[in-house]
């Protein structure tokens, strides 16, 4: 791991993002802590999972950094309490990127399906978490206006400006409704049956770049660029992982899909929306 941050983007002006590291390892906290205030970021520290969700309720830090193997639970288990336990509802989007010194392609695969954003192995070069960081943030605070998406990705941004034009057509979608699933792009914002369903910032992204193409199938390759961008364009466990989750909160049968298809190894699609 590598501390030169002189090419590494800031956070937007005027707005200090905070991060909440989560690492047993005392040796990786005292060097994240300096890296990333370095860089400009306020950090929060915690040992455990219990202290990681108490300092989450009362800070509510802008993205977590969780490391998998804490001493009291595993970080996939304090991922699913955020995304699932109704004591955190108000910080259940929260990004989370996962910091484990686990490599192993099923592990990954689990940690996605808790909940996490991204997935990191130790060791890291700091610029490459650096970038990711900075990319999971601008996802989740991206803007619908084109203007403002190119503000929050500030001078540095990695994604293109033909990615920002993707993500504000998609944010413009029109409202898609299918049986009692609804998808409002632009609020965002999602209803099933009449009820409100949270969903993550990438779910929501993913349920956007869909609801802009509703009735026809997606490349993988194009959510992926769209969803997260160019350096996730081939990262085909993210996507899957990701539409695991969201047929699990808007599917009556996760395993026999009414609304999120799939073309298996080609792509997938929202079911061709209710004529009005």
């Amino acid at each position: 791991m590598t501390a030169d941050t002189r090419s590494t983007p800031l956070p937007p002006p005027g707005r200090r993002t905070t991060i909440l590291v989560v690492d047993d390892e005392r040796s990786y906290r005292v060097l994240l802590e300096m890296s990333l205030r370095r860089a400009g970021y306020r950090i929060l520290l915690a040992e455990n999972g219990a202290d990681a969700l108490e300092l989450l309720v009362r800070e509510s830090p802008d993205l977590l950094l969780l490391d998998l193997r804490l001493p009291d639970m595993d970080g996939e288990d304090v991922c699913r309490r955020i995304r699932s336990q109704p004591t955190y509802a108000a910080h259940a989007t929260v990004p989370i990127i996962m910091v484990t010194a686990r490599a192993e392609q099923s592990q990954k695969v689990r940690g996605l399906l808790s909940g996490a954003d991204d997935y990191v192995t130790k060791p890291f070069d700091l610029g490459e978490l650096l970038a990711r960081i900075q990319a999971v943030l601008r996802r989740s605070l991206q803007p619908a206006s084109p203007s403002a998406a190119s503000a929050a990705g500030g001078p540095g941004s990695a994604a293109s400006g033909a990615t920002r034009e993707t993500d504000a057509l998609d944010a413009h979608a029109p409202t898609y409704r299918h049986g009692g699933l609804l998808v409002d792009p632009a609020a965002p914002r999602v209803v099933l049956n009449g009820g409100e369903v949270t969903c993550t910032p990438d779910e929501h992204r993913l349920l956007a770049a869909l609801a802009a193409s509703a009735g026809r199938v997606v490349m993988q390759d194009e959510l992926l660029r769209r969803v997260w961008g160019p350096d996730h364009q081939h990262n085909t466990a993210l996507l899957h992982t990701t539409m695991w989750r969201l047929r699990k909160k808007l599917e009556p049968n996760p395993g026999r899909p009414l609304h999120l298809l799939a073309l298996p190894g080609v792509g997938y699609s929202l079911a061709a929306p209710d004529v009005t």
